[in-house]
């Protein structure tokens, strides 16, 4: 009995040991691979297979030559129009369309965009896709006053995991769009009637009489026939116009507002994709032959839609949005109030499709999205947007401000939170900053550094980089909060997504 209790002692130990040493070696694997770091990186980016003037490859080669590693390509999904002359829509209609994903394919999309992975495996290069979820006529071709309006109303979405996901997409221009039969659409039937009709109207005569052996005589009447045909012709036009209407939930010649527009982000919620608007700000006016294109600034829509993962705040998003004090502190306050469900995050998107590789290298060299990040995959980088781990960078192509530091510390527990995270704090927040030029040739220079609770600019820095400030914020108010930063240097402009922070109510 003593040897046997030995042996199972010795047993449970070597499994015991041998348990902690794989935690340990997992554990140190973690740690050293664990620094978080800001990696830059390029989005919204379209190319040859939708409305860009380069190759994938193109792409590529110039994120690489500028040191970026992080690359997602968002070609529109559809580039197609229709309009149907009423009052036969579904008859009598035209379609244009253009190079886009779903033209080229989208399993040769993403087939091409692994390829590209594939020779590049130290880059993370994912597929997206900027989405025109909806569009809407007004006018007529008769009066030569044609509209489309919204066309230019685009969404970003990145993350769909397959092909099936991609081809499922809620969109105006998606035969998959969903249908739905309601009670009005049994008006759809009417011209059942006029067919009735028509019959009735084709068997009516001008006179008639019976003879002896029961026989009907007359001569039918050719203005009744006339109407019959015209009935039973109407009838049948009207009747296939209507059963090819195919009951899409919204259309495009009626405007349904946000609508289409949180129908994609809910599927992209539902399916663990992102969704950002593309350019709030952006305004869109032009014609092409006799067909005005209008699209206006839409900031209303981020009120409008909800649970979306953020918007773009350059180029197209800063001056009514993004600015302290705009609607996206507004929003930002609105969730810290429990009055909406997620905050929304500010990204960047160079919003490139027209140009040389030396125009590309000129908004590579002008516009940046930092990810915070402590490996380098396709789930870090999605992880980082999804989670407002990001500081977005525009100007300055020389003499580059870059920030390292962007935190909150709990000055009673010593916890801190980075930027896109939560705390709950029992003291007075410490706010950290600091960065630095990563230049070596260039000579010291002064920085603004504008520091934004709840929407209002509560302290001003100047400093000369590099900077390192820290600021113990003892007018912080009870409950939540949130602090972002904006710095300045000459034409540079950086913004930071907010850090939240819970005070305990005295």
């Amino acid at each position: 009995m003593k040897l046997k209790l030995s042996y199972n002692f010795f047993v449970f130990l070597f499994f015991y040991l041998s348990v902690l040493c794989y935690l340990s070696s997992v554990f140190c694997l973690k740690s050293a691979g664990a620094e978080e770091h800001w990696e830059p990186a390029a989005i919204h980016i379209a190319t040859t297979l939708s409305d860009g003037n380069l190759t994938v490859e193109d792409v590529v080669k110039a994120a690489r030559a500028k040191n970026i590693k992080v690359v997602i390509i968002t070609d529109r999904d559809f580039m197609k129009w229709e309009y149907g002359l009423w009052p036969f829509r579904n008859l009598i209609k035209k379609t244009v369309e253009m190079n886009s994903v779903f033209k080229y394919g989208v399993d040769n999309y993403l087939k091409l965009i692994k390829l590209e992975s594939n020779k590049n495996p130290d880059m993370v290069i994912l597929p997206g896709l900027e989405v025109a979820a909806y569009y809407h006529w007004s006018g007529s071709p008769l009066y030569r006053n044609l509209k489309i309006s919204d066309w230019h109303k685009h969404i970003l979405v990145f993350g769909l995991t397959g092909p099936q996901d991609y081809k499922n997409l809620p969109v105006l221009s998606n035969a998959t769009l969903p249908k739905k039969f309601v009670a009005k659409h049994l008006l759809l039937f009417w011209p059942v009637l006029a067919l009735f009709l028509g019959v009735i109207f084709l068997r009516k005569k001008e006179f008639s009489y019976t003879d002896d052996s029961g026989h009907v005589f007359g001569s039918y009447s050719f203005k009744w026939r006339a109407a019959g045909w015209s009935m039973l012709i109407l009838g049948l036009l009207f009747l296939l116009n209507n059963l090819a209407s195919p009951l899409f939930v919204f259309h495009q010649y009626a405007d349904f507002g946000a609508r289409p527009y949180q129908m994609l982000i809910d599927y992209c919620n539902k399916k663990g994709a992102l969704a950002f608007w593309a350019h709030p700000e952006a305004k869109n006016i032009s014609r092409q032959g006799d067909i005005k294109i209008e699209t206006w600034a839409h900031v209303d829509d981020l009120w409008k839609t909800k649970d979306y993962t953020g918007y773009s705040v350059f180029y197209e998003g800063y001056e009514e949005v993004g600015k302290p004090g705009g609607e996206w502190d507004y929003l930002l306050s609105a969730y810290c109030d429990g009055k909406r469900s997620s905050p929304s995050w500010a990204i960047a998107g160079l919003a490139f499709d027209h140009g040389t590789v030396a125009d590309f290298n000129k908004a590579l060299d002008d516009l940046q999205i930092y990810l915070l990040l402590d490996v380098l995959n396709p789930i870090s980088v999605l992880d980082a947007l999804r989670r407002g781990r990001v500081y977005v960078s525009r100007g300055a192509e020389k003499n580059k401000f870059f920030l390292e530091q962007f935190s909150v510390e709990d000055t009673v527990t010593g916890k801190t939170a980075k930027v896109g995270e939560k705390i709950e704090v029992a003291g007075s927040p410490a706010i950290h900053i600091n960065g630095d030029f990563k230049s070596l040739d260039v000579s010291p220079s002064q920085v603004q550094v504008k520091l934004v609770r709840n929407g209002k600019v509560i302290k001003v820095f100047e400093s000369n980089a590099p900077l390192d400030v820290t600021y113990e914020d003892d007018g912080a108010p009870g409950g939540m909060s949130f602090y972002r930063i904006e710095i300045r240097n000459g034409s540079q402009l950086v913004v930071t997504n907010p850090i939240f922070v819970e005070k305990n109510k005295i």
